[in-house]
């Protein structure tokens, strides 16, 4: 997944890796996203997250992890 950011003027890529469900959330560029992630609706993904975790609030923190 290609992601920009037009303040830094840079075009970085975004990894989301298999079987991940995703809310609706934003996630900002250059952030990997590990399998098997469950990140819940309307938050900000800022940093990588590692596999077999849940994620929720605002900024996302994994609440839970090797539970998937």
């Amino acid at each position: 997944m290609l992601a920009y950011d037009l303040v830094k003027k840079m075009i970085i890529d975004t990894y989301v890796e298999k079987n991940c469900y995703l809310g609706n959330c934003h996630i900002l560029p250059g952030v990997r996203i590990g399998d098997y992630e469950v990140v819940g609706s309307a938050n900000v993904v800022s940093k990588d997250i590692l596999s077999h975790s849940v994620v929720v609030c605002n900024p996302a923190r994994i609440i839970k992890q090797g539970a998937c």
